[in-house]
């Protein structure tokens, strides 16, 4: 908030974090309510989402479906800090926190593609199948931070916005069992 009433928010620095992260937490109820996707400790038959009529989808790819929801707030997450310095606020210390935050998420990622590889490659599949569906799961990161980065960049005012925006998106996911 406090970079909100730097701009020009004055009493309403409150308000671009805020609508952020009702907009997060709409758009991802959204995208879980649409995209079929299963949580960790579910059985198959337990899929939410929209299912495809004709074919079901297996257990492996609705758990690639709920690990790249959550990949989403965090690939904005990364942009918008990136394109917050590309801006004009570039900070030794910014730049730092940046840098660590992308490693960081990176590391992290690294666990959630194992949960992905070591099914599939129980299911009797090659290591490079495993291997790639693994990665895949974190292919959004690279475009929403790319998205996150170019709005920031544009306009100061998207700061605020997005990063509530990537709180309440990840927020969820956790509460949904996502990161658990």
């Amino acid at each position: 908030m406090a970079y909100a009433s730097q701009n020009g928010y004055g009493k309403l620095s409150w308000f671009p974090a805020a609508a952020g992260f009702l907009l997060g937490g709409v758009a991802l109820r959204l995208i879980d309510a649409v995209v079929p996707h299963l949580h960790l400790e579910n059985d198959i038959s337990k899929a939410e989402g929209i299912q495809p009529r004709k074919k079901k989808l297996s257990k492996t790819a609705l758990l690639f479906l709920a690990i790249t929801i959550h990949n989403f707030p965090e690939g904005l997450a990364v942009g918008v800090t990136f394109g917050t310095l590309a801006g004009g606020n570039m900070t030794l210390a910014g730049l730092m926190g940046a840098i660590g935050l992308a490693i960081g998420i990176g590391l992290q990622n690294v666990p959630e593609g194992a949960a992905l590889s070591i099914p599939i490659r129980a299911d009797a599949k090659s290591r490079i199948k495993a291997f790639y569906v693994g990665s895949m799961s974190a292919i959004v990161e690279p475009y929403r931070s790319y998205h996150g980065s170019c709005s920031c960049y544009v306009d100061d005012g998207y700061y605020s916005l997005c990063l509530g925006l990537c709180s309440r998106c990840h927020d969820f996911c956790g509460n949904r069992g996502i990161d658990s």
